[in-house]
């Protein structure tokens, strides 16, 4: 998998798949999600609602009404969580008519990014009003409230 360094890479490299050859036309659109995805986190992030690891330990142990979801994949969860449901990115966005719109979920990822990614997708997109993300995900949670987490 590529990562793109900036909006205007990602531009340029659609370009591209688009008049190599047939093979690209895949590459094309995969390239044309990530742009779509990287579109809202650009556009969208100043009205993203955040919640630091504090607050975020905090709040989850007084509200019942509030779920914590860890959108990475299952390796990366099973070597290092806090306890929180997990539910991979791509799994969620297959089910995300299972979730309850009067719930409040607190999505986190490794660094926060996927989490915003899929935040400003569920809001923008779905209609889910309640999403929040936890600042710098996991590593943040480390930084925060638990230094003793391994994370690699």
């Amino acid at each position: 998998m590529r990562l793109f360094c900036s909006y205007q890479q990602l531009n340029i490299e659609i370009y591209y798949a688009g008049h190599i050859n047939i093979r690209a036309h895949k590459a094309y659109f995969y390239i044309y999600k990530a742009n779509y995805l990287l579109n809202f986190i650009f556009t969208q992030n100043q009205f993203m609602n955040t919640i630091c690891p504090i607050e975020c330990k905090r709040i989850i142990n007084k509200n019942t009404n509030i779920q914590v979801i860890d959108i990475r994949e299952a390796f990366e969860y099973e070597f290092s969580n806090i306890g929180s449901k997990n539910i991979p990115m791509q799994t969620l966005l297959d089910n995300v008519n299972e979730l309850d719109h009067d719930k409040t979920y607190i999505l986190m990822c490794k660094t926060g990014q996927r989490a915003e990614a899929l935040a400003n997708l569920l809001k923008y997109e779905k209609g889910f009003s309640n999403v929040l993300v936890m600042t710098n995900g996991i590593t943040g949670w480390k930084q925060k409230n638990n230094p003793s987490l391994i994370l690699e």
